[in-house]
């Protein structure tokens, strides 16, 4: 459900994640959905099996959700796919690949060596590099 998604309810899906099973709760109540439910439960040979909802967060997820064809029964068992890249899904995780997603990145800057060199210790490097970023607290 997360592509279904816009930007103005990213923020909701980040609360269901952060909060799981207070939010996400809730909301799969609200659409009639069990928890463990699986995307095949949620549909049927007519469509899509949702409860009517009144909030109109709630009504544009499901008008998303209705804009996706819901999945034939003969297709097969559910499967999990992870996002490998651009419009890529495969059925293996790759936590390289899922950091290299989340992550944001920069240009390198011109102290990273005096910070991140083999026999640094952890702890002063880090603070040496709260410093040369002006975030340190003190």
């Amino acid at each position: 459900m997360w592509h279904l998604l816009s930007s103005r309810q990213k923020l909701r899906m980040e609360l269901v994640l952060t909060f799981g099973q207070t939010f996400g709760a809730i909301c799969s109540l609200l659409l009639g959905i069990g928890r463990k439910a699986k995307v095949a439960d949620a549909a049927d040979d007519l469509g899509w099996k949702l409860r009517r909802c009144r909030g109109r967060v709630m009504k544009e997820v499901i008008e998303k959700i209705n804009r996706v064809s819901p999945p034939k029964q003969d297709a097969g068992k559910d499967r999990p796919l992870w996002k490998q890249g651009q419009e890529l899904y495969e059925e293996k995780f790759v936590s390289k690949v899922t950091w290299e997603q989340l992550r944001s990145t920069q240009d390198k800057v011109e102290w990273f060596r005096i910070v991140w060199f083999p026999q640094a210790l952890p702890r002063q490097a880090f603070i040496t590099w709260l410093a040369c970023r002006n975030r340190l607290d003190t």
